[in-house]
């Protein structure tokens, strides 16, 4: 296998695939579908393949609506609101039984409450069928006095990621009461490093803002223009360069392994059907 070669084809079905059934390796991330789903339709959706699922597409819209956790009658539950992960917590595709009858520990969980609405528009969806006035009371419920989120009202750790996740979940039901941008500005601030770069919070050692870029698929101007709305110095673009050149092989490396041994795990499972 030439390791220049995008196989976009074996793509398409591995996004495939994890829309229908988990690999094997991918089993204990079960609680976590909603996010798993989200990165095969983003896959789909970068390679211009979102017709594959055509057919299948307005079960897995279905499906994410299944998961949004709503208010009870009189409001109780608003710090619990937002999208599961999963159906693990019972109460599977009827989101009226869910409310009716509340899980003591069933609430929403910030990054599935993002990833539930970015593959909501990523399949066409207007977002009509989403309660946003709980899900931005269930992100004030997340924010900590510092400006950062927690994952969960139960408690959980409390960091960048959290943050990221709320801003796009604003962003996209177009409410922003559920964030404390102030406070959040301060947060972010106070996480910037020596280096230039952010981390996951203050003190903390700063992350590969390059392998964030990959992962948002934005270049240094929009970075820096980021940065500059949050009144943080901008980042040399030599320095993101230079630091580009010294994960970018390590990259494809990733990549490629990950190619090979789901090509060798797809041979396998196929010779054990037959």
């Amino acid at each position: 296998m030439d390791p220049n070669v995008f196989l976009k084809s074996k793509h398409i079905k591995f996004f495939e695939r994890c829309l229908q059934i988990l690999p094997e390796r991918y089993s204990s991330l079960d609680s976590n579908r909603m996010t798993i789903a989200f990165f095969a339709l983003s896959g789909l959706d970068m390679l211009n393949s979102l017709h594959v699922i055509e057919k299948d597409k307005k079960e897995i819209i279905d499906w994410i609506y299944s998961l949004q956790l709503l208010p009870t009658e009189d409001d109780s539950n608003l710090s619990q609101c937002g999208f599961r992960g999963s159906t693990t917590n019972r109460n599977a595709f009827d989101t009226e039984k869910a409310r009716l009858h509340p899980i003591q520990l069933d609430s929403g969980h910030i990054a599935m409450t993002y990833t539930a609405l970015a593959s909501l528009l990523i399949l066409g969806d207007d977002l009509s069928k989403v309660n946003k006035r709980a899900i931005a009371a269930g992100l004030q419920a997340l924010q900590q006095e510092d400006g950062s989120f927690c994952c969960v009202p139960e408690g959980s750790e409390n960091d960048m990621r959290f943050v990221y996740c709320a801003a796009c979940t604003c962003y996209m039901i177009n409410d922003w009461s559920g964030i404390d941008k102030k406070k959040a500005v301060n947060f972010i601030r106070n996480s910037q490093t020596y280096e230039g770069g952010i981390a996951q919070g203050p003190g903390l050692e700063a992350h590969g803002i390059n392998l964030r870029m990959v992962h948002a698929g934005i270049g240094p101007s929009q970075v820096n223009n980021f940065l500059v709305e949050c009144n943080i110095p901008p980042i040399a673009t030599s320095t993101l360069k230079r630091k580009e050149s010294l994960i970018g092989k390590t990259l494809v490396e990733a990549a490629s392994t990950s190619c090979r041994d789901a090509e060798t795990e797809e041979k396998e499972f196929s010779s054990e059907k037959e």
